[in-house]
């Protein structure tokens, strides 16, 4: 399964675009985007993704009631989780907030395998142990090239996604040592794709 975890598109409708292009090209299932959406009418480029596209809001949450009604008004394409965010998809554990501070909080609780933020506009990922704290970066641009994160999870050969949400040994994690995020997922940083202008 394929993860696309998005931030802070602070209504760049025309990165966001390429994002869902992307995305699609690549075979993403489900996307993430970790707050500053803000505006109502980019909800328009998530129509365009082939899969399901979860939103939390962030420090510019924009008009919260028309986002929520625009939400619902696309029958379960798109999930609002308001502040916070926490799913499990393909046996992993997966929670998002955009305060990096608070993202650090919950990645130390262990409850998850990947914690995700935004806020900063800046690339980072933290090896925590068990838990990876992520941040994907920007699609606005503003302060580094605009880009996302891709999470491939895997399931380890002859277990099935079900051991793994229990916890059971993988390679390289004998009896009675915890998994680590690892096991589970890799993280590959997507920036966009230049785009050609001819004249």
């Amino acid at each position: 399964m394929k993860i696309a975890v998005i931030s802070d598109s602070h209504d760049h409708i025309w990165n966001t675009r390429r994002v869902v292009e992307q995305a699609n090209r690549l075979g993403v299932e489900v996307m993430i985007h970790c707050g500053d959406l803000v505006s109502p009418f980019m909800l328009e480029e998530f129509d365009r993704f082939q899969g399901r596209v979860h939103l939390i809001l962030g420090n510019n949450p924009g008009d919260q009631v028309l986002l929520m009604r625009s939400i619902l008004s696309r029958q379960g394409r798109a999930e609002f989780h308001g502040w916070f965010g926490a799913i499990e998809l393909g046996g992993i554990s997966i929670a998002w907030i955009h305060s990096p501070d608070e993202a650090r909080h919950i990645a130390r609780s262990g409850d998850f395998s990947l914690v995700c933020c935004g806020h900063t506009h800046r690339w980072s990922m933290e090896d925590m142990g068990h838990v990876l704290l992520l941040n994907p970066g920007e699609i606005l641009g503003r302060k580094e090239q605009p880009g996302w994160a891709l999470i491939d999870v895997v399931t380890a050969e002859g277990k099935s996604e079900e051991a793994i949400k229990m916890g059971g040994p993988v390679d390289g994690a004998g009896p009675g040592k915890k998994p680590v995020w690892s096991d589970f997922f890799g993280v590959e940083r997507i920036f966009l794709e230049e785009e050609v202008l001819i004249l």
